[in-house]
C-alpha cells in the first residue's frame, strides 16, 4: 500500500494538482466510504474516523454529502443548503419556511400558552 502512495503522490505532482483540493478530495471519499459501511450511522462513523460526532456532521454538511446511506452504496450529494427549508409556529401549525428568509426577517416568535 506504501508504494501506490508513494505513486499516487508522484502523479499528483507531476500534474500539479492542489494540496489543498486533494486534502478535501481525501477527506470527502474517505468520510463516504466510513457511511456506507456503518450504514449511515454518525455516532459509528465519527468514532471509526477518530473525530467528534459534531465535527462530522460539519463535515457532511460542508461537502454536501448525503446523511442517508442506507440504500445505496454510491455517494450521493445534497441539494445545496439555501434550497433546505425549516419550520416556524403558526398557530398550532407548522409551516416550511425557507432557510433565507428566516434569517431575512428576525420577528419573535410566539410561544404557545402555557409553556415555557
Amino acid at each position: 500500500m506504501r508504494e501506490q502512495l508513494e505513486a499516487l503522490i508522484q502523479q499528483m505532482v507531476e500534474k500539479g494538482i492542489r494540496y489543498d483540493a486533494m486534502v478535501q478530495d481525501f477527506e470527502r471519499c474517505y468520510i463516504s466510504r466510513v457511511l456506507e459501511r456503518v450504514k449511515g450511522n454518525q455516532s459509528r462513523a465519527a468514532r471509526t474516523l477518530g473525530m467528534h460526532r459534531n465535527t462530522l456532521s460539519r463535515k457532511i454538511a460542508e461537502y454536501n454529502l448525503s446523511p442517508d446511506f442506507r440504500r445505496s452504496g454510491e455517494i450521493q450529494q445534497m441539494p445545496p443548503r439555501n434550497l433546505l427549508t425549516t419550520t416556524r409556529p403558526i398557530g398550532r401549525a407548522y409551516e416550511p419556511v425557507p432557510v433565507n428568509s428566516r434569517t431575512a426577517s428576525r420577528e419573535p416568535v410566539a410561544r404557545v400558552q402555557g409553556r415555557r
